[in-house]
């Protein structure tokens, strides 16, 4: 990615999606086909809850499992009973009222490849380890993807998109996970809380038991959790999760492809591993999966197995299917509490049309809170802006 100064002679221009799609070409803004910098004013619209799980009593807590299976299945509707499924032609005419312009609409893994009915975490026909260097073999009828599962998932997710776009409001479509998947979830909690993500059939823990951290942020130090995000950053198993996760992502960019209101695609909510601790080896594992090991051979090369991420990554493979939208990708979590991360600088990535989705929190990860009440937490924001700030100029 580029970093280049925005000339002087660059004006807003209009974020009405009508204008057409967006263009990333370097630096802290985008433009549009007539070359004005574009400024967006966004709001998150992330649906958490699958189609088995109710409406939680406790504040902050979306949902909870046991419910009405004819709910949406982590998608918004318009005619949904429970109102934190619920959106609706007033919900899109309050946030364009209210001055949003764009809106991070949340898709979820789980909900475009479900898998067999009654896979489970550990199934050996996908978690098997695989031996390096030779091909992935067919999974043939245990395959999860389901073209017809894609199809009536993006349905749903059309209604949103219209009705936002019908405010002139564009869609940035996010891939959301919090605490790897479904398999996850501490509802006995006294703050109640469920993952969303991955389905249970890509959930390959080694056996490693779920301790049920007290918080969804607690997921990050579980052992269990910990080792499904590794078996997907090393793509070592069986499933070959990395090239099932790019498949779901090229079938979504090809739906939207021609949709100018689509602005493009954030391909990984804050990715997190064990070795997020240690930056320059989960930077290099990031890498890998964004740009693959034909386009990141020294990242990919350099991971600890060496990963066995498919030769074109999730960056190139959805700008085949949709080469006028951006593509976002996004630095590990720790760099939204201030952590610095060498993602694209080592190694560049070396694709157009990308753009830097990052996120900034004040106070303590894995606290269960981002009140931002502590003095340290100004300090701490302004660091996370500065870091990225500099770093965006080595890309």
């Amino acid at each position: 990615m580029a970093a280049i100064a925005v000339g002087a002679l660059w004006v807003a221009a209009p974020a009405d999606a009508a204008q057409g799609f967006l263009t990333a070409p370097g630096g802290p803004f985008f433009g549009d086909a007539q070359g004005r910098r574009v400024e967006l004013h966004g709001a998150n619209l992330v649906p958490k809850c699958g189609s088995d799980t109710r409406p939680a009593k406790a504040p902050g807590t979306p949902c909870i499992p046991g419910g009405d299976r004819g709910q949406p299945d982590y998608t918004l509707s318009p005619s949904a009973t429970d109102p934190g499924r619920r959106f609706t032609a007033r919900d899109a005419a309050t946030l364009r009222r209210l001055g949003f312009s764009v809106v991070r609409l949340g898709i979820v893994w789980s909900g475009l490849e479900p898998g067999p009915k009654g896979a489970k975490a550990d199934d050996p026909r996908y978690c098997t380890r695989h031996t390096p260097g030779t091909p992935f073999a067919s999974l043939g009828v245990a395959d999860p993807y389901r073209q017809a599962d894609v199809d009536a998932y993006l349905r749903r997710v059309d209604r949103t998109v219209k009705l936002l776009a019908r405010e002139h409001i564009r869609v940035l479509v996010d891939m959301h996970q919090d605490g790897w998947g479904r398999p996850f979830d501490n509802p006995g909690s006294d703050t109640p809380w469920m993952s969303e993500g991955a389905a249970a059939w890509a959930t390959c823990t080694d056996d490693f038991p779920f301790n049920e951290p007290a918080t969804w942020q607690g997921a990050y130090t579980d052992p269990a959790v910990n080792s499904a995000l590794t078996h997907f950053w090393s793509n070592d198993v069986s499933a070959n999760l990395q090239g099932q996760f790019i498949r779901v992502w090229k079938a979504v960019a090809r739906h939207y492809a021609e949709n100018p209101a689509v602005i493009g695609y954030d391909v990984f909510n804050e990715p997190s591993a064990p070795t997020a601790l240690t930056g320059p080896e989960f930077d290099r594992q990031l890498a890998c999966f964004y740009a693959g090991s034909a386009h990141a051979a020294a990242s990919c090369g350099g991971t600890v197995p060496p990963s066995q991420a498919p030769p074109d990554g999730v960056v190139p493979e959805i700008q085949k299917v949709a080469p006028r939208q951006i593509v976002f990708y996004e630095a590990p979590i720790l760099t939204d509490f201030g952590g610095t991360t060498t993602l694209g600088i080592v190694e560049q990535l070396p694709f157009p049309r990308l753009a830097l989705s990052y996120h900034v929190y004040g106070g303590v990860p894995a606290s269960g809170s981002f009140q931002c009440d502590q003095p340290s937490c100004g300090p701490q924001e302004q660091q996370s802006f500065d870091n990225f700030r500099e770093e965006r100029g080595q890309t």
